[in-house]
């Protein structure tokens, strides 16, 4: 089980995300073209405060991608507070989510049928914010 969560995680964890200004984040939308369909990606100000970056590719009967994680800026420092990522390819599904609890120092997770608790240090990053990074 967390072999499975650190293969999720770990290639798209980064630390030290602290970003140059917070101007540097606007909302913003772009469509990317695949070979199985266009996916949109959007980064959103939502009312509270805090940002969602969702990326949808929906490739009809053949494949399904849908992603999107929430969270704040803070200090120049983006703050991870929920991911969720749910994927099909032909018959075969994938899901998976994590939900970052701050005041426990802690990552909630799913990934499949499998489920669990790992701990969180100060500069971690989500799997989409981790790109914002870059």
């Amino acid at each position: 089980m967390m072999n499975k969560l650190l293969k999720l995680l770990l290639p798209f964890v980064l630390f030290s995300s602290h970003l140059a200004a917070s101007d540097d984040i606007k909302p913003s939308r772009a469509i990317l073209e695949s070979n199985v369909g266009e996916m949109e990606v959007e980064m959103r100000l939502m009312d509270d405060g805090s940002w969602k970056l969702t990326s949808l590719l929906d490739g009809g009967s053949i494949v399904k991608r849908e992603e999107f994680e929430t969270f704040e800026l803070i200090n120049n420092q983006i703050k991870p507070l929920t991911y969720r990522f749910n994927q099909r390819i032909l018959f075969r599904r994938y899901k998976a989510s994590a939900d970052f609890d701050w005041d426990k120092n802690e990552v909630t997770f799913t990934e499949d049928k499998d489920n669990g608790i790992v701990g969180l240090s100060q500069d971690v990053l989500g799997p989409s914010s981790a790109s914002l990074q870059l």
